[in-house]
């Protein structure tokens, strides 16, 4: 089965159980997948820290925006300032 497959199938059976617990229960679980995946070690940086997926989305995302918002530095300027280094 595809996981597209396996949703439909997980909201079939959702939508037979009638008991609040049940729902409750697997909605907690469900939370819990999530945030484990979340938090999963995807790197790490050089000092040796993990680096957690949502943090590296983020990251991502917030890099992605500076570069559209040209907030970045060009190779000649960055190699002009290394001088100084």
């Amino acid at each position: 089965m595809t996981a597209q497959d396996y949703r439909i199938s997980i909201n079939q059976l959702l939508d037979q159980v009638g008991d609040n617990t049940v729902l409750e229960t697997y909605y907690e679980i469900l939370k819990n997948v999530v945030k484990l995946n979340e938090t999963r070690i995807v790197g790490y940086e050089t000092d040796g820290m993990p680096i957690p997926k949502l943090q590296f989305e983020n990251e991502v995302i917030a890099a992605r925006e500076r570069v559209v918002s040209r907030e970045f530095i060009s190779h000649d300027n960055l190699a002009k300032q290394m001088k100084n280094w």
